[in-house]
């Protein structure tokens, strides 16, 4: 399809008068890309009621509705339906727009004019149908009311499976199973049920490429503490909180920049995080203590025994960023600490 959207919108609004014109063109805003105009501030500047300007978009639009009835645009409005079926009913209006931008020779790139002139079109049309973006799920157009529910059904049902299983889902990455077996149980292909997620906000893939639902801190952190956890996570090694900071930056998690001082005070102040040496921290979950050096001596000595110097120092440099010497000086403290014949340390 090598279709015009201008051509064809200056053919439908040709019939028009030109403030009825000038109207349709500011309401949908299908000069420029923004926003369309209130039915309050065209109103004001025309000098006349909001409700007047609701009579002029009803009548104008029920004009264009006319030609487009009577073969206007057949090859577009033919385009979108062959889509929608494709793709099971449903399509969220943005990725619609984009499928019809290859179609009309946009190089698959669609322009807020461009979802501007495709929701006029629709509009006028008065098909197919659309439903307004909410809380759960973006705006999207369908076919009927048959198709919208089931696309809505396949989102709620593997929304709650994942809540059911989600540290299979967050530790185990078992969510392709899951979607899978609720691919079958509702009678769908891979595409058309991912064509229906994609229309959910319930969902989301985090920079790593992890999926899950939208509200947990691990797919999608808003805190500081939960994109320096995620990092940390990901990394699977202690780190300095500057680069912990630079990681959360280029992950790019939101448009928030992280700063190494408030990076640094979240990791003082949340208990999963444990500072290894100075300014490094691990997670207490990957099998890191908290504690200072001769701390971590005590505790070593009395889970393992008696060791030689050689294998403290490797236990220690295995959690804790240390000097070496550091930690044969504490050894000497024999208050807590006591050299055996054989050279092994133990607990005084």
């Amino acid at each position: 399809m090598k279709l015009s959207l201008d051509q064809l919108i200056s053919n439908l609004l040709n019939g028009l008068d030109s403030r009825s014109k000038n109207i349709m063109k500011r309401r949908f805003n299908l000069t420029q890309n923004g926003s369309s105009e209130t039915l309050a501030s065209l109103g004001k500047e025309l000098n006349v009621t909001r409700e007047r300007i609701r009579q002029i978009e009803a009548q104008s639009l029920s004009k264009v509705n006319g030609l487009i009835n009577n073969g206007a645009g057949r090859e577009f409005f033919d385009a979108i339906k062959e889509r929608l079926n494709y793709f099971g009913g449903v399509r969220r209006m943005h990725d619609l727009a984009q499928d019809l931008a290859f179609q009309c020779a946009k190089g698959g790139t669609s322009s807020q004019l461009f979802v501007n002139q495709v929701r006029f079109l629709v509009e006028a049309a008065g098909s197919p149908a659309y439903a307004q973006e909410n809380s759960n799920f973006h705006a999207m157009w369908y076919v009927n009311r048959e198709s919208l529910e089931k696309s809505r059904a396949f989102c709620k049902a593997l929304k709650e499976i994942l809540e059911k299983k989600k540290s299979e889902v967050l530790e185990q990455g078992g969510w392709h199973g899951m979607f899978a077996g609720t691919l079958k149980t509702h009678k769908l292909s891979e595409y058309i049920g991912l064509n229906f997620l994609a229309t959910s906000k319930n969902f989301a893939v985090n920079p790593y490429g992890d999926f899950g639902l939208s509200h947990w801190p691990y797919i999608k952190p808003k805190t500081m503490r939960d994109k320096a956890y995620l990092v940390l996570r990901k990394e699977n090694k202690p780190l300095h909180f500057e680069h912990i900071a630079e990681r959360i930056n280029m992950m790019s998690f939101d448009r928030k920049t992280a700063h190494p001082p408030t990076v640094h005070n979240e990791l003082i102040r949340d208990k999963r995080f444990v500072l290894v040496g100075r300014g490094i921290y691990a997670l207490k979950e990957q099998g890191y203590f908290p504690g200072t050096a001769r701390e971590t001596l005590v505790r070593l000595l009395s889970n393992k025994g008696p060791m030689d110097r050689n294998s403290i120092m490797d236990l220690v440099l295995s959690e804790r960023f240390l000097k070496p010497n550091t930690i044969f000086l504490n050894l000497q403290n024999r208050k807590y600490f006591k050299r055996l014949n054989d050279g092994r340390y133990t607990l005084a």
